[in-house]
């Protein structure tokens, strides 16, 4: 393991240097759009295709992406559950900010940084799970709610689903990595130098658009709804993450990750999915900021704790 601190203090130095190219100009919305496409299609892929590739795939592995589905679900459920008479766009939200973890856009720089290789091919299967739940289950979501609101039909069937999924380039990259290793085959020399190049960028770039995307101002959120969904949220993975630290695991690595896993921020699809199906930003934008402070202040300490 490296140092946890030192990793942390730098991602919070590239951060902060994020946050002052945006207050002074340099970059601006814009630019944050430009990078997060970069890095959804170009840097978060190679770094996959690399991690997967070259891991063992470990069968008692595979609880982990059912852990982050059946985790969101429950969050899920029970927001939606004490919610029952919310209006359809409010349900749609906290559906948003319960399923899935922004895993690619913060927790992959700073477990490259603290766990290395190692540590990214077991966030790696937790995230194949948490893209599941968002390319598909909060999408899905999304949309009948949007329907529920705007009194029109919702169809959902099989073929529509799976088209969601498709579109992802983060997801397929997974996918590919996996047939890759499973095949046995490996990427040529050649290529994985290419693919090397983008890799060893994303967790820069990443920490560069959180320092964009830094906003704390509260101004038309929905606060109720905000501290609802992170309440839960950090309520339920703080409890999960001090069974966790108690469990005889011996494998530090493996320790150290599955203690952060459910308290990582709300997924940034809220963001898109809310612009595309006609909801309000505001509160997605705040859980979304907010959701990164918490994750990484607590993950600070957890890992210092380890």
């Amino acid at each position: 393991m490296s140092n946890p601190n030192l990793v942390f203090l730098l991602s919070l130095l590239f951060i902060l240097f994020g946050y002052f190219l945006k207050r002074i100009g340099f970059l601006n919305e814009a630019d944050s759009k430009s990078i997060s496409k970069i890095i959804l299609n170009v840097t978060l892929p190679a770094l996959i295709l690399r991690t997967i590739t070259g891991t063992t795939l470990i069968p008692s592995l595979l609880f982990l992406p059912f852990s982050a589905i059946g985790y969101g679900v429950l969050v899920c459920g029970i927001l939606l559950y004490i919610n029952q008479k919310k209006t359809e766009e409010d349900k749609a939200i906290l559906s948003m900010g319960s399923i899935g973890f922004n895993n690619g856009m913060f927790a992959y720089p700073i477990v490259e940084g603290v766990f290395g290789l190692t540590g990214l091919q077991y966030l790696a299967f937790f995230d194949i799970g948490s893209g599941l739940s968002v390319f598909g289950l909060s999408y899905m979501l999304a949309a009948y709610f949007r329907a529920r609101r705007d009194q029109s039909d919702f169809r959902m069937t099989l073929g529509i689903f799976f088209r969601m999924i498709l579109g992802s380039i983060p997801f397929m990259s997974y996918i590919a990595a996996l047939l890759l290793n499973l095949s046995q085959l490996p990427i040529p020399a050649f290529i994985d130098g290419v693919l090397a190049v983008p890799a060893r960028a994303n967790m820069f770039l990443v920490l560069i658009l959180i320092g964009l995307h830094l906003n704390f101002s509260l101004e038309g959120a929905d606060r109720k709804k905000i501290l609802q969904i992170l309440g839960l949220r950090y309520g339920l993975g703080i409890l999960l993450s001090i069974f966790i630290l108690n469990l005889p695991i011996g494998n530090e690595q493996l320790h150290g990750v599955l203690s952060i896993l459910f308290i990582l921020p709300v997924s940034m699809t809220i963001l898109p999915y809310s612009n595309t199906f006609g909801f309000e930003l505001k509160t997605g934008g705040v859980l979304v900021n907010y959701s990164i402070l918490i994750s990484f202040c607590l993950m600070w300490g957890l890992i210092n704790f380890l």
